[in-house]
């Protein structure tokens, strides 16, 4: 059985996550411990075996992004999914650079758990706990780099905060007032990639995110994120994930 750390300020919130039909053996995981901010999560989290943390980000204290970001600073190794009441993507992007697992919105529903459920159990038994590895196709080092210089860190939040804005290398160039050719040449020196590559690696992950969130047609998800030819951006997106886009859904959704 999958051990399962739920973490909420309100207790009422806790209970509602325990009442769903979701625990027990139909899934494999059951609710191992609680906690009411994210250091009383972290002391259970150091002291037992703990496989998933489902956690609300609005917590007094050490909130759910202060929590994830220490278990990633501590690899704690556990699969982490972020709740809130407010569908804001300013906290899946955080959830995207520091290695979440999934961004759900409260009221917490049994279809949306049951397929996080079994995305967790694929991540667990393919010996991945730490999610960003798992679910973004690389080492949380694959979307921010820390060490570059400031230009570079502040195109990357750029890019990661508005995945659906004009983000060509000329547009981003002229954005930040820089010729696009040193751009290029500088991101593939001080991060190891093209910025193409990065680009498009951000927004398959964009990708991923509608695929398992929403019902949006296909080719409406290829376009909001530039993508004009479907067929194209099929064939990227299999590139990188291994999966159409149709085939992605399935496997996510059931």
């Amino acid at each position: 059985m999958y051990r399962t750390l739920i973490v909420d300020d309100e207790e009422k919130n806790l209970a509602a996550l325990e009442a769903l039909c979701i625990w027990g053996e139909a899934t494999g995981f059951s609710i191992a411990a609680r906690a009411h901010d994210g250091d009383e999560a972290l002391d259970i989290l150091r002291a037992e075996s703990i496989d998933l943390v489902i956690t609300d980000i609005g917590m007094p204290g050490a909130d759910g992004i202060d929590l994830l970001n220490r278990i990633r600073q501590q690899d704690l190794r556990c699969c982490v999914t972020l709740c809130s009441e407010r569908e804001v993507f300013a906290y899946a992007r955080c959830g995207i650079v520091l290695g979440a697992l999934d961004y759900l919105k409260k009221p917490l529903r049994e279809p949306d758990m049951l397929c996080l459920l079994r995305r967790a159990r694929e991540a667990i038994e393919r010996g991945k706990g730490q999610a960003a590895a798992t679910d973004m196709g690389g080492d949380a080092g694959a979307f921010t780099f820390p060490g570059a210089p400031e230009l570079i860190r502040r195109i990357c939040d750029f890019v990661l905060t508005e995945p659906e804005a004009e983000l060509g290398l000329q547009s981003v160039a002229r954005r930040f007032s820089v010729n696009h050719t040193y751009l290029s040449n500088l991101f593939k020196q001080k991060t190891g990639i093209g910025f193409n590559e990065y680009l498009t690696r951000v927004k398959v992950e964009r990708a991923k995110y509608y695929l398992e969130n929403t019902d949006r047609p296909l080719w409406d998800i290829s376009e909001q994120l530039g993508f004009t030819d479907h067929d194209y951006f099929n064939r990227l997106f299999k590139k990188h994930t291994g999966h159409t886009l149709t085939a992605y859904r399935k496997r996510v959704r059931g």
